[in-house]
């Protein structure tokens, strides 16, 4: 059975999909437009272009969400992919400290050198151009190439102690008065739902503090975090010109 987040994906590929055609109809009817009245050359042909960027631009979303394999924190397999993602990290960081311990030997000899590259899993032409020093001089795996894959594996570990965090933490939901609030740790949102379209002051204040209405939930939400729990309730304070709230 897909997850929610699956079909939450699948979702907004569609509605891009949807855009991306409804924009690429709208600049052939714009170029129909242009060539029945001349006396409008210039405004339908930015509006063509216009749409037609439009639907460029959706279909490029299109592909990038079809063929995006980065991790996003919403997705209820994202434990255990981090956890699998940390483990190919750690494992290959270790597996570039053996390669230099072996190339920057000085007491094995460059055919030993080679025979013990592979085996850790070099192919000997491999293992021969590995033990040569670059333009620089420099032997074996470079330091940068350990610097940011060790900063990587900082980045994956310290999303991994959020998420966990996260998964322990109850969803809650409060009402005060018109407005409901939901924490939702479980999804990594923090969810308002007015009775109303808000006023133009209240949208204002609710885009500067990180929320954004989300059509599919029928709410303005934020990701999840005390901040954003805070901010929710100052809003709603202002909302209601309730202080006390």
């Amino acid at each position: 059975m897909r997850s929610d987040f699956e079909e939450k994906k699948e979702a907004r590929i569609e509605r891009m999909k949807e855009l991306a055609s409804k924009n690429d109809a709208a600049s052939t009817n714009s170029e129909k437009r242009h060539r029945r009245d001349i006396e409008r050359i210039d405004n339908s042909m930015r509006k063509s272009v216009e749409a037609s960027n439009k639907a460029d631009y959706y279909r490029e979303r299109v592909e990038a969400a079809e063929s995006n394999n980065s991790i996003s924190s919403d997705d209820p397999q994202a434990i255990e992919k981090l956890t699998a993602k940390l483990k190919k990290l750690t494992e290959l960081q270790e597996f570039y400290k053996a390669a230099n311990k072996i190339v920057r030997s000085v007491k094995l000899s460059e055919q030993a050198k080679i025979e013990k590259m592979m085996n850790l899993g070099f192919k000997e032409d491999t293992a021969i151009e590995f033990i040569k020093p670059d333009s620089y001089g420099r032997l074996g795996v470079p330091s940068y190439r350990l610097t940011n894959n060790n900063a990587t594996i900082k980045t994956v570990k310290q999303r991994l102690e959020r998420l966990e965090k996260l998964n322990s933490i109850q969803d809650e939901e409060k009402t005060y008065g018109d407005i409901t609030v939901k924490a939702l740790a479980s999804e990594n949102r923090v969810q308002m739902f007015f009775p109303s379209k808000p006023s133009d002051e209240i949208r204002t204040e609710l885009k500067r503090s990180g929320f954004r209405w989300s059509p599919m939930n029928g709410c303005w939400q934020a990701f999840y975090s005390n901040r954003s729990k805070h901010n929710a309730i100052d809003i709603i304070r202002k909302a209601h010109q309730n202080p006390t709230i």
